[in-house]
């Protein structure tokens, strides 16, 4: 089904008078206007009438009109919402009829029997009747001032998305929902049509010693940043994961809907993915922080942690699950981030391929094949990619050169990305949950600045939770 919003410019509001010829049976109507023409005429009956006309659209003046049909008690709703919310979309099914008002928050009209779970229109008005997540939906469009903290006025939320990319997020969430629902053995059979890792259109690649971006075609961008949003959503409304990004803060959402938490656009506004230079001075905030790890198609992401048994009744278990994974599997990389030493590990000119990191390369230099990650940039990159397919939101932040991740729902960091395969830690024999340091404790160590920075005082506590575990 194909639901099309249009965004409401002036309303006339006419109560009709009983008995008035030519209205028979109807109460009042409401006029709809857009781009200086009427639009919309809904009619409200009176709540005796035995029948209501079908809704209907049809072409006068060389434009699409529309009826839209109400019983009269909708209509102190629907003057509440066009005199007191602002904007107010008209919502229009030109498959079905379907019509109803909305706000971001609220909804007249919805009469029709709900679109049936995994279908475009069940999405819609899931996304309409959730404000907080639908508002966290936000497609960068621009490049404005830097791209190392995107300003909210280059980014566009989905409301005010158009109907073209609105329906490439609910064609990829149907997609999405098929395959996790209707195919059989999904994680063995990803039916994955993404290109990955992307082709990388850095112009420093052909130099080894330049730093590793990885920039990407604006129709690659937008599809990979469509498909994760679809997957998560799917995740969420499937209830794939027994917990809600309902319940999240608008932080915790930022991790997960933002294309800005997953790349920035350069000042030619082209799309890089990731980080290439993560210690680079202008990344100030933590939500900016984006890892050296290139995130991976989502069905792939989804069927890694499915696979290997990583996705558990708990946020902090799958977290916990997902470190310890990389407890008994990654191994630091060998020399700088560079586009030479990437190529000799993961064979691509850029940031590491997280399909690569799982399945494990060979490093052409000594013959030696592991599951490599670039230091502690690339693995808290890592962490922040995949536990995003559980909707498990990820913060990376930056202290004295070094990556830690701070997994927000939980309240909890990991102190050094390097710490899950440090060998002292190894050594112990303890799960790698036991990594993690609370709030009050990661304030004692490195203090209350939010930001990423370089304090003297904080930098002998990166990894020290190692030293606490292991002991002198």
């Amino acid at each position: 089904m194909t639901w099309q919003s249009f965004s409401i410019d002036q309303y006339e509001i006419h109560p009709v008078a009983l008995n008035s010829p030519g209205y028979p049976e109807i109460s009042a109507f409401v006029r709809l206007s857009w781009g200086g023409q009427v639009r919309v005429t809904l009619w409200f009956y009176g709540n005796s009438a035995a029948s209501v006309p079908a809704n209907r659209s049809f072409v006068s003046g060389r434009l699409v009109r529309y009826y839209a049909r109400f019983r009269e008690a909708d209509l102190p709703d629907a003057v509440d919402l066009l005199r007191n919310e602002k904007p107010v979309f008209f919502h229009w099914n030109d498959m079905t009829n379907g019509a109803f008002l909305a706000t971001a928050t609220e909804i007249v009209g919805e009469g029709d029997v709900p679109d049936p779970p995994g279908t475009p229109g069940f999405l819609h008005f899931w996304l309409l009747s959730h404000p907080d997540v639908a508002g966290s939906i936000k497609w960068q469009t621009v490049f404005q001032t830097s791209a190392y903290d995107v300003p909210e006025t280059a980014k566009l939320p989905w409301l005010k998305w158009s109907q073209t990319m609105k329906n490439d997020l609910e064609t990829a969430f149907a997609q999405a929902w098929s395959w996790l629902h209707q195919q059989p053995d999904p994680f063995h059979n990803l039916h994955e049509t993404l290109a990955y890792p992307p082709i990388n259109i850095a112009p420093g690649i052909a130099n080894n010693n330049d730093t590793p971006y990885v920039e990407i075609s604006e129709a690659y961008a937008w599809d990979l940043y469509v498909r994760w949003i679809a997957w998560c959503l799917v995740v969420e409304l499937g209830n794939w994961v027994p917990w809600s990004v309902t319940s999240y803060t608008n932080e915790e959402r930022q991790v997960l809907f933002d294309s800005a938490a997953i790349m920035s656009r350069n000042g030619l506004g082209i799309q890089g993915l990731g980080s290439g230079n993560p210690g680079h001075p202008n990344y100030i905030k933590r939500k900016d922080n984006l890892g050296a790890s290139l995130i991976a198609p989502p069905r792939y992401t989804a069927a890694f942690l499915d696979l290997n048994g990583l996705r558990s009744a708990t946020r902090l278990q799958t977290i916990g699950n997902l470190l310890q994974w990389a407890r008994n599997n990654l191994a630091h990389f060998y020399g700088a981030a560079n586009y030479g030493i990437m190529e000799a590990h993961w064979q691509y000119r850029g940031l590491p391929p997280i399909t690569r990191i799982l399945e494990g390369t060979t490093l052409t230099t000594l013959a030696q094949f592991n599951h490599w990650t670039a230091g502690c940039h690339g693995t808290t990159g890592f962490l922040r990619n995949v536990l995003r397919a559980v909707n498990i939101p990820v913060q990376i932040v930056r202290i004295c050169g070094h990556s830690l991740a701070y997994f927000l729902t939980e309240g909890r960091y990991l102190d050094h990305g390097d710490d899950p395969y440090n060998l002292d830690f190894k050594a112990t024999g303890l799960p790698a949950l036991d990594l993690l340091i609370d709030e009050a404790t990661y304030t004692q160590w490195f203090g209350a600045n939010p930001d990423n920075h370089d304090d003297v005082s904080a930098c002998t506590y990166i990894g020290h939770q190692v030293q606490v575990l292991h002991g002198p």
